[in-house]
This record gives C-alpha cells, structure tokens and sequence, in this order.
C-alpha cells in the first residue's frame, strides 16, 4: 500500500511537471511562432515583402520615439508651467494681502481726512464769528467819530474799517 502511495505521488509528480513542460513551451515558442506568422500574413495581406514591412515597422518606431520625445518635452515643459503657476499663485494672495491692507489704511486715511476737513470747517466758521464780532465792536466805536464807516474787511489778519465793504457791520 505505501508502494502504491509512493507511485501515485510519482505519477502526479509527472503530469504537473508535463503540464509545466508544456505551458513553458506555449510561452517560449508557440507564442512568438504565433505573432510572427500573424505579422507575415499581415504583411503578405498589405501586398509589402518583409523588407518593405520591416522598413515600415522602423519608421512607425521611429515616429513612436519622435512622439516620447515630445511627450517628455511636453512634461517637463508642463511641470514648469505648474511650478510658475504655483508661485504666481502665492504672489497674488501675498498681492491681494497687501491690497487689503492698503485699502484699510486708505479706509481709515479717508476717515482722519473727513475729520481733519470737518475740523478745518468749524474752525473757519468760528474765525469768521470772532472777526464778525471783533469788527463789530472796533468799527462801531470808530463809526462814532466817522459815520461814514458801514463795513469792515480783513487784510494780513487785520480788521480795517471802510465804508461801502462788502462785509457790514451791524451796530
């Protein structure tokens, strides 16, 4: 019984190296058996010898590399495009930064000027009543020695009194 065991394993031992003996000569020389006459039955169905065939096979292979020439051209000219892309890209927000800033800093310099002018025109009104008011006092106590004086005007920031101004007194 372990004789018939130990011819079994042999036997099975056999057919899976047969099998493998076989599957390795499908792969080694059937196959390329196969795609060279494929190749000869389509050159032969195009009407070209096998060196019209060949040339054109080199041709196709030369066209093949001409194309993963450019292809690689294509990339690395890609790749710089990107990498330029990336750091314009980091520009403009540092730009846009920036812009923001300086668009709040216009914003508050806008409201300071605001201010600033609307100070500026409070200060002028309250000119204006204090030299309305000094003019009234001075040119009515001149009027009393000349009756002539009915206004005043205002030169190198002093009050003269005059007659027929366009600034009146009122006395």
């Amino acid at each position: 019984m372990w004789e018939k065991r130990q011819d079994r394993k042999k036997t099975i031992a056999l057919i899976v190296a047969a099998v493998l003996a076989v599957a390795l000569l499908a792969i080694f020389i059937i196959r390329p058996s196969v795609i060279g006459y494929s190749i000869y039955q389509e050159a032969k169905s195009l009407d070209l010898s096998l060196a019209e065939y060949g040339a054109r096979v080199s041709e196709l292979e030369q066209d093949a590399l001409e194309a993963s020439t450019d292809l690689s051209y294509c990339k690395e000219f890609n790749q710089k495009l990107l990498a330029d892309a990336e750091r314009i890209t980091a520009e403009l927000a540092s730009c846009q930064s920036a812009l923001g800033e300086g668009q709040k800093a216009a914003g508050q310099l806008q409201k300071e000027l605001q201010q600033q002018n609307e100070q500026n025109t409070e200060l002028q009104t309250s000119y204006a009543q204090l030299v309305s008011n000094a003019a009234n006092n001075i040119c009515c106590k001149a009027k009393v020695d000349d009756s002539r004086i009915d206004s005043y005007k205002v030169e190198n920031n002093r009050i003269s009194c005059v007659s027929g101004g366009t600034l009146r007194i009122s006395c």
